[in-house]
């Protein structure tokens, strides 16, 4: 329920609705854009991540989260005051051809989360999706519910199921969002002596340039080819991890490093995460162990990044690795 009384101004006013630009809600913004714009909402998408929303978000949140959590309450920090309502995912569980899936579990606590480190935000409400209670359209009918609205846009109710078309948002976003446009197809090996490094990570990471310093554009400047996404079927027998975790968006990860690295035209891994990623200190190992055992000469590196991470340091262990695969070729 939406908790609005009859009469309510917010029922007789255009509702205002803030969305992070930060975790899963870089996944799901283009369907909730749409979808909110159809109930009549105006919707405010918060900027691209700056230093400030970082530092303020570091100042609120306690240590032990990642840093894309950290950001992501920057970012609400940024929107206080401009919104009447939040809106965040609380993306619990999907069911696969494979048996249910969960989300990660800080991800799942946001919501609960924000509620606590900001007291006087505008009222929260969830895009819900827990798969063992209902499907995604139910999700999208309780928050049309929440919001006090009924879907007024002809269409019905968004249904498709997962994984859909990843549809990034923002500078960084579209950059990455070309070279894979340009760069994962059959074309891989082209250019005999330009390393291809595929870079694994959660997209609003890698693809959020404060986040991750430019890390796409910084290995683009060492002279590597950047594969990302999810590879097209090639010849090479397929690596197969010994196990996969329950975890939804970390067996999607699995399964890109993997089927980058059964193609010999792949040089380099390159794993990307955040200090205090639980799920990645799983999903990566899995990674390194399967590649040694199917593939060994492959060079894996890993980045791990946080609010102290420095550009000279990260510019420092690219080019090296890029160095190194080059004269590997």
């Amino acid at each position: 329920m939406s908790g609005l009384h009859p009469g309510h101004p917010l029922l007789d006013s255009v509702i205002r609705v803030g969305i992070c630009r930060a975790l899963d809600g870089v996944r799901f913004l283009p369907d909730w854009e749409a979808f909110l714009a159809g109930l009549g909402c105006e919707i405010v998408v918060s900027e691209p991540t700056t230093r400030q929303m970082v530092e303020s978000g570091v100042r609120q949140a306690p240590a032990e989260l990642c840093l894309p959590v950290k950001a992501c309450v920057g970012h609400a920090l940024a929107l206080q005051g401009r919104v009447d309502r939040f809106l965040l995912p609380r993306i619990v569980c999907r069911r696969t051809k494979e048996g249910p899936l969960f989300g990660c579990p800080k991800a799942i606590a946001l919501p609960d989360m924000l509620r606590a480190l900001i007291p006087d935000l505008p009222p929260i409400v969830e895009f819900l999706l827990d798969e063992r209670e209902g499907d995604e359209s139910r999700a999208y009918r309780e928050l049309a519910e929440a919001l006090g609205l009924r879907k007024r846009r002809a269409g019905g109710w968004p249904t498709e199921k997962w994984p859909r078309e990843k549809r990034p948002s923002g500078p960084a976003a579209e950059w990455s969002h070309r070279q894979v446009t340009e760069q994962a197809g059959p074309g891989l090996a082209g250019r005999a002596r330009t390393p291809v490094v595929a870079v694994v990570g959660h997209d609003y990471l890698i693809d959020d340039d404060e986040l991750s310093l430019g890390l796409l554009p910084r290995l683009a400047a060492a002279g590597a080819q950047v594969a990302r996404g999810t590879p097209e079927a090639s010849g090479a027998a397929a690596i197969l991890p010994g196990f996969e975790p329950d975890w939804l968006f970390e067996r999607e990860l699995i399964r890109q490093a993997l089927g980058w690295a059964s193609r010999l035209e792949v040089d380099g891994l390159l794993l990307a995460t955040s200090f205090a990623c639980g799920t990645s200190a799983v999903t990566y190992d899995i990674i390194r162990r399967a590649v040694r055992r199917h593939r060994p000469e492959l060079a894996v590196l890993e980045l791990v990044f946080d609010e102290q991470t420095g550009p000279a340091g990260l510019t420092t262990r690219i080019e090296s690795f890029v160095e190194l695969l080059r004269m590997r070729r």
